[in-house]
């Protein structure tokens, strides 16, 4: 056991001695950062690190897939080098019962290939060569990974805790941490039982615990996670079990298995949860259980059972069954905040206008918990749109719907609800809150009352901490939009950089107004006939303006999707009624209500990048093609400005690039690039796609990817070669197969009809409003 004895100062403090907490620790000491404390309230791993069911499968995309790929690495390394870990490299069977789901295994296979994983994709007859018990006849393939395996998590947080020790790490059992302490935004330290530790960094990896730490502490931080009952079982021997077998994933009958000792081990996920310590995580759980939940494992070891009928006769020798913590969308939380998606618990956050859009047939995704439109479908009943759409890997059932709404905004007017953005107000007595976003923003703020910045915030490196357009609504008061996803970092950003003399404020009114675009080449006219005046407003410039009799609605010259339209800020208690004014008057000129698919497919066929996809903090603005938002030689420097600097004098290692899927491509039949598909050139793989959809306008799937040039000897990404992506062969491999496709950094040419065109001089018949 290590010495209770809390120092007082520590450059990094970890909270947690499981597996993820000691992971941490022993990779900082790797690297050198040896001036480290760990924190744990009981003893290592005690928490859900031993029960845990020691799976290492590396066929995840995007970020879980580099960290399990790292994983598997450094288990094998750990067991070579003399470490008795339990690391039994048998290789994973995921199968699919469906050819959806095959689809999928496929997808992921590739993007693991171009990684360097070792995979092979196989068809239902050649499964039983792999795993002899498993029934094939109702599958449709499978994907095999052989360097995957199994570990022995408790051996593994041991071992992975001595050897940070012995790089220098400082352990303190039994000793629970209260609360993180911070001042003026920065973590100073952390109070614990036997004291107060300060620090540089503070990394939470609490587990269970770490949402109630995280709101003990002042201020309070957001943790979304919960605890919910997960059940693993451990059948009775079989005579002659061959321990090489492959751990098998079954994700359409939610279970999984693998050998252990003699028998197998069976887990899953059930369809419904239940869910636990809703209030009170108890203080004390070291190396404990809940009671065996029989009735609800039954389905799982009933799919166990299906899966593997010459098993079906073992019995259950144990049943393990203890609180796992999951996040709303299953997805790791990485970083300083937590921007997470809710899949389960909707209608959390609700447009003013979404009772009404329910009405037109709204059939609803979300985004940070904010219910928004997809696309429309009057057909379907109420009670079938209150979830999202079914994610497809080729030609989706509600193309022509959308089409219809993309015609809408290119041939007439459609309105389209975009409530969700994050707003926030920015003001000074003085001008300090020019210096403020001078400091800040990439771009040029200093622009005359009443005009529109399209700019960036860059971090030190200069990617992007925000993507936004800043709106001088006075000579010291800025309106700030940014995406969705943003609402909780980019506050948290701007407030690290607010001056310490309370100067400058900043204030959160996302709630305060509800947005609609009105796009398309009537929408003047429409607007015209609602406000009962003449709109000349150029672009990127606004005006407050009284709508249909709502005051102060303030409207931008401006919208994301690069067509004639406005974007209408309207105060929240007004929103219904402009919003029926709008579709009322708008009989006469073709409007549609407009989802959120439409608006992407509007805006990718002109090469706009995304936030969270082709935007974030690792992407600066010249690898986005951006540079013209950008004023490199802008004083006082913003942050960033010197990396931004060096970048365009070094030349990009990497670039982000257009993708038009060719004539081999068919639409109907083929599968389509939806985002993370491997890039080749010549042959050799140069990328990932980062979005991918339809674009009318060019009767093609098209999508968008950062190009590298990277070199297997150093392991370094290198200079992109002059030419690379305008004179290149580039293919996309989509399910494992590859198309050609037709690369460019430059948006295709497209017509955009003008606002006040030929199509848009019909006048309605004069009516009132009222």
């Amino acid at each position: 056991m290590s010495e209770r004895v809390l120092p007082k100062l520590a450059r990094v403090v970890i909270c947690g001695a499981g597996v993820v907490g000691n992971s941490i620790a022993y990779h900082l000491v790797k690297r050198g950062w040896t001036d480290l404390v760990v924190l744990e309230k009981g003893r290592i791993g005690c928490g859900a690190t031993w029960r845990s069911s020691g799976l290492a499968g590396q066929l995840h995309p995007t970020v879980n897939g580099i960290i399990a790929r790292s994983s598997v690495k450094l288990y094998d390394s750990l067991q070579r080098e003399g470490h008795d870990i339990g690391w039994q490299q048998c290789g994973t069977l995921s199968v699919a019962r469906t050819r959806k789901r095959m689809v999928s295994l496929q997808r992921l296979a590739a993007e693991a290939r171009a990684r360097g994983v070792d995979c092979t994709v196989h068809q239902p007859q050649s499964l039983k060569e792999l795993h002899p018990f498993l029934r094939t006849e109702d599958l449709a393939g499978g994907v095999f990974v052989p360097g995957d395996g199994v570990v022995d998590t408790e051996a593994l947080c041991q071992t992975l805790a001595k050897l940070a020790q012995e790089g220098g790490a400082q352990y303190v059992e039994e000793c629970q941490v209260h609360r993180v302490l911070s001042h003026e935004g920065t973590v100073v330290g952390a109070d614990t039982e036997l004291g107060t530790i300060n620090c540089e960094y503070f990394i939470l990896a609490g587990g269970m615990w770490s949402r109630e730490l995280a709101q003990a502490s002042q201020p309070k931080f957001s943790v979304p996670i919960h605890a919910a009952k997960h059940s693993f079982g451990v059948t009775k021997p079989l005579d002659d079990t061959d321990r090489s077998l492959p751990v098998v994933w079954d994700y359409d009958g939610r279970v999984y298995s693998r050998t252990f000792g003699r028998g197998f081990l069976v887990g899953g996920f059930e369809e419904t949860a239940k869910p636990l310590f809703h209030y009170d995580v108890p203080d004390k759980f070291e190396f404990l259980r809940l009671a065996p939940d029989y009735p609800q494992f039954k389905s799982i070891y009933e799919q166990f059972q299906h899966r593997f009928p010459d098993l079906r006769h073992l019995e259950l020798a144990e049943l393990v069954t203890a609180p796992e913590t999951f996040t709303p969308d299953n997805h790791c939380i990485l970083g300083e905040t937590s921007e997470a998606e809710f899949r389960t618990g909707r209608r959390l956050r609700c447009s003013p206008l979404l009772p009404l859009q329910e009405q037109q047939g709204a059939v609803l995704g979300e985004r940070m918990g904010f219910e928004r439109a997809l696309f429309f479908d009057t057909q379907h009943e109420s009670g079938e749109r209150q979830m999202s759409a079914s994610p497809t890997y080729g030609q989706p059932d509600w193309l022509e719907l959308v089409h219809q709404e993309y015609v809408a905004c290119r041939e007439r007017v459609g309105i389209s609800d975009m409530s969700s953005f994050t707003k926030f107000y920015l003001e000074s007595g003085g001008l300090e809150v020019v210096s403020l976003l001078q400091m800040l923003c990439s771009n040029e703020v200093d622009v005359p009352v009443g005009h529109i910045v399209q700019t960036g915030m860059q971090n030190d490196r200069g990617g992007y901490e925000n993507d936004c357009i800043l709106v001088r609504m006075d000579a010291n008061r800025y309106f700030m939009v940014s995406p969705t996803a943003q609402q909780t970092r980019i506050a948290k950003w701007v407030r690290r950089h607010l001056p310490r003399d309370g100067s400058v404020s900043l204030r959160d009114v996302t709630s305060l107004y509800t947005v609609l675009y009105v796009l398309g080449p009537k929408s003047r006219s429409l607007l015209e006939e609602v406000t009962g005046r003449e709109i000349d407003l150029e672009p990127f410039t606004c005006q407050e303006m009284d709508v249909a009799y709502a005051t102060n609605v303030l409207v931008l010259g401006y919208n994301n999707t690069l067509e004639p339209g406005y974007s209408l800020y309207i105060p929240s208690e007004y929103a219904q009624h402009v919003y029926g004014r709008l579709k009322k008057a708008g009989r006469d000129y073709g409007v549609l209500d407009v989802g959120y698919y439409a608006l992407r497919m509007l805006r990718i066929e002109k090469f706009v990048p995304f936030w969270a996809e082709e935007l974030d903090s690792s992407v600066t603005p010249l690898e986005a093609n951006r540079s013209a938002r950008v004023k490199l030689q802008k004083e006082p420097a913003f942050i960033g400005q010197a990396a931004l600097q060096q970048q365009a004098r070094e030349g990009l290692r990497r670039q982000l690039a257009f993708f038009q899927l060719g004539g081999e491509h068919d639409c109907e039949r083929d599968p389509w690039a939806w985002g993370q598909e491997p890039l080749f050139c010549e042959g050799r793989f140069v990328g990932l796609t980062s979005s991918g959809s339809y674009a009318f306008s060019l009767a093609k799937n098209v999508c968008q990817g950062f190009v590298h040039w990277f070199d297997p000897g150093s392991r370094q990404l290198q200079l992109l070669p002059p030419g690379l992506i305008s004179q290149g062969r580039f293919e996309v491999e989509l399910a494992g197969r590859r198309f050609p496709v037709e690369a460019s950094v430059v948006a295709p040419k497209l017509t955009v009809a003008p606002m006040g065109g030929v199509r848009d001089r019909y006048k309605p018949q004069a009516r009132t409003l009222l």
